[in-house]
């Protein structure tokens, strides 16, 4: 298979696969001047897609195609580095994952004092929009004192939150 058609089998593109060849991550047979990648290209690639699904970086990945290929895993040595970088890699994720977790509940508590915030709000509208009923017999004109009819008015929670006041002209 050539890089083409391994870069679209795996959703690639030709210069990520070029990178991975130029740092022995893949190591594809040469023809004519191109690549042909095979069976081990592709076990190699499913490998190194696995890992970077494990968040490892390039680099770390790199350290374990070296040690698997340099011992095949059968030093002993070897196998526990190995384990150690797993286990290495699952203590980040760990503190990561908490780290998270206390990121997306303090969010959360965010989120309810917004709703409380907003839900007062609402009860303080609800309470001081609009002139309490008793404040009617003080509705005069400023000028003369001339007591003001009020018309059409929405009266709620004890309250005028809308009316009409007609303009009474003087002459």
């Amino acid at each position: 298979m050539k890089i083409g058609e391994f870069a679209e089998k795996y959703d690639l593109k030709i210069s990520t696969v070029r990178y991975y060849v130029e740092h022995a991550l893949l190591t594809p047979e040469r023809k004519n001047n191109q690549y042909i990648f095979n069976r081990s290209c592709m076990e190699d690639m499913e490998k190194i897609l696995k890992y970077k699904s494990y968040h490892f970086t390039l680099e770390e990945i790199e350290l374990f195609f070296f040690l698997e290929k340099a011992s095949k895993f059968r030093d002993e040595k070897t196998m526990k580095t190995c384990m150690d970088l797993l286990h290495q890699k699952l203590n980040q994720l760990e503190t990561e994952d908490q780290r998270l977790r206390q990121t997306i509940e303090n969010l959360k508590d965010e989120i309810e004092s917004f709703d409380l915030l907003q839900r007062k709000m609402d009860t303080n509208r609800e309470n001081t929009d609009g002139i309490p009923l008793s404040f009617i017999e003080n509705l005069c004109c400023p000028r003369c004192r001339a007591s003001m009819r009020l018309e059409a008015a929405s009266i709620s929670n004890g309250k005028i939150s809308e009316g009409d006041i007609p303009l009474q002209l003087r002459i």
